[in-house]
């Protein structure tokens, strides 16, 4: 009832701004910004949750001046610039977000816009006993309305500072992204909910939003952001072969092998003694345990002290190498990497693949990734 009402008000405050042009005109002359949120009487704004640690370090890319909505390319990167205190952990929201209340549950507004249509929730979850993470999204989804589809298993993310995780469920054009985090004495229970016929953002402000929590004896961690395209240095056709576990496939020539262990290998490519972009391999046996359950193994201590976030839908194949893929994000105090996570599935072993790239170009990586998963061959 609450997503058709808030509907039902997106659609009037849109025909309103493009049936009175003037109107449009005075939001901008004014310098006042629209949150739908703020049109449901059973909602009020609230500052309870504001602390003074404002303006944290968080590297954005926001092209939209001050007074307007952010615009559909800022949602990839947005300006974390706002820090609310809850449950005893320090969250970084959107610098033009606002917080609503009703009752125990604070609802997360963004700026209305014609482009997107995003919110958050935030609430406490606290079944009254001890459960992990995964235990607690079981329970969630079981009294979530019946018509809500499961279109993405639990997925965990342990990094150095942090415990998370997610599933994603969807009702016609409404995609919610159920985010859990660990918090000292309880579990936060973030949703994300987005309209996907206008935009997909969710994945990448989930990647943030989990960045930029941490408790409050905790420093938060360094992030750095490059915004610099390298479209034209991409490369995705494959051709230097990579031999781990029992597999090999190809990558291509320009990158140059970095690290190399017995369970790890690291390619980078590298312009001007920065790096563009890297390939991240790690094998490990399989000792009974399913795809499913390495996915969800923590890389942290691997990486150290980049980390590694999952968080989009799962996507699984069936093939001579069965894989589970879907987006990541790496985060490192001197760049920041965008791209995929490929878990396979060979003979004897599992081997992760990180794939990733600039900020600005994730669609080339995103073809370099499935470029070489048509390499993979048998060793």
């Amino acid at each position: 009832m609450f997503k058709k009402f808030l509907i039902i008000i997106l659609g009037f405050l849109l025909t309103a701004c493009q049936g009175n042009p003037d109107q449009g005109q005075q939001k901008n002359n004014d310098s006042s910004l629209l949150y739908p949120l703020s049109a449901i009487s059973s909602l009020k704004e609230d500052d309870s949750l504001k602390t003074s640690m404002d303006g944290l370090d968080f590297p954005s890319r926001i092209k939209a001046d001050e007074n307007e909505p952010y615009k559909r390319k800022d949602l990839e990167n947005l300006d974390y610039g706002k820090t609310i205190n809850f449950a005893n952990m320090y969250i970084r929201i959107p610098k033009k977000s606002k917080v609503f209340s009703n009752m125990d549950t604070y609802y997360i507004d963004l700026p209305y816009s014609p482009s997107y249509s995003i919110y958050f929730t935030l609430e406490e979850f606290d079944p009254g006993k001890d459960l992990s993470l995964e235990e607690a999204s079981k329970l969630i989804y079981k009294d979530l309305v019946t018509s809500e589809r499961l279109i993405s298993k639990f997925a965990k993310n342990d990094l150095s500072n942090l415990t998370s995780g997610y599933f994603i469920t969807q009702k016609d054009h409404t995609r919610t992204t159920h985010l859990l985090i660990k918090a000292p004495d309880t579990i936060i229970y973030f949703r994300i909910v987005e309209d996907i016929s206008l935009s997909h953002a969710s994945s990448a402000i989930m990647s943030d939003l989990v960045m930029g929590i941490f408790r409050l004896d905790d420093d938060p961690l360094e992030v750095n952001k490059s915004f610099k395209s390298y479209a034209d240095l991409i490369s995705v056709f494959v051709s230097k072969e990579v031999h781990m576990g029992d597999i090999n496939f190809k990558i291509p020539d320009n990158f140059l092998l970095d690290q190399k262990s017995e369970n790890l290998m690291t390619f980078v490519h590298k312009e001007d003694g920065q790096v563009v972009s890297e390939i991240i391999g790690i094998i490990q046996k399989k000792d009974g345990r399913d795809i499913r359950s390495v996915f969800n193994d923590p890389y942290s201590k691997i990486v150290y002290p980049a980390n590694l976030v999952t968080s989009s839908r799962l996507s699984y194949e069936n093939s001579d190498f069965p894989y589970i893929r879907s987006r990541a994000r790496l985060y490192h105090p001197s760049l920041s990497l965008d791209g995929d996570k490929l878990v396979i599935a060979s003979d004897s072993s599992y081997i992760s693949l990180f794939i990733l790239g600039p900020l600005e170009n994730v669609s080339q990586t995103n073809l370099m990734t499935t470029s070489i998963i048509r390499s993979i061959k048998k060793d």
